[in-house]
């Protein structure tokens, strides 16, 4: 049985929508996704989420940022987060700033103070970043913003802003983003990695869905299902080649193969055709794979999933940057916690109906993907916790080295069989020890119950941070680490929604992001 109503939705939306993702769709998915944060309750919603109800009466179903939010006054008292895009301004200053990494975006900078300072600006390359505003460990004094310092509270706004939910609001909002964390990486661990559809077969492309099926613990009906071509992003070829192969190999028509192309640039993919025919489809690739276009093929119902996978980390960028008015400053700071929680949560496949596999459980390729990226088992995670927490390692003969101090890495990694330079000697690096350690004691001094030792881990505890951050290096299987192992099975839209996700949340936290860098 599922645990929540929304993962059963998210589970037969595919079939409710005959694998496509209209307009019409999207609105009621969208519906969906945010009245499952009130628990389908209208009390709720008119108490907690006023906005939401007012907007749901002239028709809208999402509470997607205007782009204004994070300078109106609900963010006062809060870091500011904007996520620079390419060509945007970024401002520094020396004078202010703890170091060259402390940037602010153009409000942010006239809201401030810097007369007489030494200040720079550059234009964003395209590689990322947010402002820094707001954040007291990015500057040397305060900067007393205009948008974003607490001085500028009224007290009557500040009463407003001190609303949080109560318990079982707060835990609806918890099950509806463990459900569509879980969603996203159920549904990504069974993407393929290869995107070449001119060297798959027929045949493959027909087990790839019935082995997706499987794990779903769905039917699949080959001869009348449904498959698509996707036409994927690249860095080398224009409009006009993407809009004239199109135009000549499939069925569009020119004002749709202009659409496809557009979508492509700005989302990162496109179907540019769907049939029951996967000859045909290979076909359509094989056309397009002439001019090195990169296309894929994959069942619609799986493709749709993946579509939906897109919406839902929309959902979640839009509470990561929930602002506005929209809910109260202490309401919004609850979810933002809330999605940390639950990215540092760790994250089981959970079965959806009783099924026969007839293959491999993906899930297993993937364990066994994670396992080869980060170079060790469960077992391994068990030993190198208790040799960190005693402090002390084995040679290669079981001998105990009592030589004294915090155990070596490259000892770690040989008793365990790891070579000393895979992605599993992360302790190697001194930048990472000095900060999980730092994270470590700051965690101490905040759990009067625990060891003496800075680096126990407390397994009995019932924060699922606890049970991961000071768990030691990232090689625990959270949610965060399957999102970023996944990383490459995404396209350009969901991979930034993603990065701006881990930066309104996990980044902005000074309680997580010491926990992010270790990642």
């Amino acid at each position: 049985m599922d645990s929540t109503p929304l993962r059963a939705y998210l589970r037969d939306a595919a079939r409710r929508f005959d694998s496509t993702l209209s307009d019409t769709a999207q609105r009621e998915i969208n519906a969906e996704l945010y009245a499952s944060l009130w628990d389908n309750n209208d009390e709720y919603l008119h108490s907690y989420f006023p906005s939401f109800a007012a907007a749901r009466q002239n028709g809208i179903t999402d509470l997607t940022s205007t782009g204004d939010d994070e300078y109106s006054p609900s963010a006062r008292g809060q870091a500011c987060g904007h996520t620079f895009k390419m060509g945007e301004g970024v401002f520094r200053c020396r004078t202010c700033a703890l170091d060259e990494t402390c940037v602010l975006c153009l409000r942010c900078f006239h809201g401030t103070n810097h007369e007489g300072h030494d200040t720079s600006f550059s234009v964003n390359a395209g590689g990322g970043g947010c402002c820094d505003c707001g954040d007291p460990e990015a500057w040397k004094v305060d900067l007393d913003c205009i948008y974003h310092s607490a001085n500028n509270v009224s007290p009557d706004e500040a009463d407003r802003q001190s609303l949080d939910f109560p318990p079982e609001v707060a835990s609806a909002v918890r099950k509806t983003i463990a459900t569509v964390l879980d969603f996203i990486i159920d549904t990504m661990t069974t993407s393929p990695e290869n995107m070449a559809a001119t060297r798959v077969s027929k045949e493959q492309i027909q087990r790839d869905a019935v082995d997706a099926g499987n794990i779903a613990g769905e039917t699949t009906d080959l001869e009348n299902m449904k498959f698509v071509c996707i036409l994927w992003n690249d860095e080398d070829h224009s409009f006009t080649d993407v809009i004239e192969r199109v135009t000549n190999y499939t069925s569009a028509l020119a004002p749709q193969a202009r659409k496809i192309a557009e979508t492509v640039d700005t989302q990162g993919r496109a179907i540019v055709e769907q049939s029951t025919d996967i000859s045909r489809l290979i076909e359509v690739a094989s056309a397009l794979a002439e001019i090195s276009l990169v296309v894929s093929i994959r069942s619609a119902r799986e493709t749709f999933k993946e579509q939906l996978c897109d919406l839902c980390i929309t959902f979640l960028k839009s509470l990561a940057y929930i602002k506005g008015g929209t809910v109260s400053q202490k309401q919004s700071q609850t979810i933002r916690e809330i999605i940390c929680e639950e990215l540092s949560s760790e994250w089981r496949r959970k079965p959806s109906r009783p099924r026969k596999m007839n293959h491999e459980d993906t899930v297993v390729e993937m364990q066994d993907d994670f396992i080869d990226i980060v170079g060790v088992t469960p077992e391994d995670e068990h030993r190198i916790a208790t040799m960190l927490a005693s402090g002390s390692s084995h040679d290669s003969n079981g001998d105990m080295d009592l030589s004294g101090g915090r155990p070596d890495p490259d000892s770690i990694a040989d008793s365990i069989g790891v070579a000393p330079s895979s992605h599993a000697s992360f302790a190697q690096d001194n930048d990472y020890m000095s900060v999980q350690q730092s994270l470590d004691e700051e965690m101490t001094m905040h759990d009067p119950s625990s060891s003496t030792s800075s680096l126990a881990v407390d397994h009995h505890s019932s924060d699922p941070f606890s049970k991961s951050a000071r768990a030691g290096p990232p090689h625990r299987k959270l949610r965060i680490d399957w999102l970023l192992l996944l990383d490459l099975k995404f396209w350009k839209l969901p991979r930034a929604n993603l990065r701006e996700i881990y930066i309104g949340t996990l980044v902005l936290s000074p309680k997580y992001k010491k926990f992010m860098a270790v990642r």
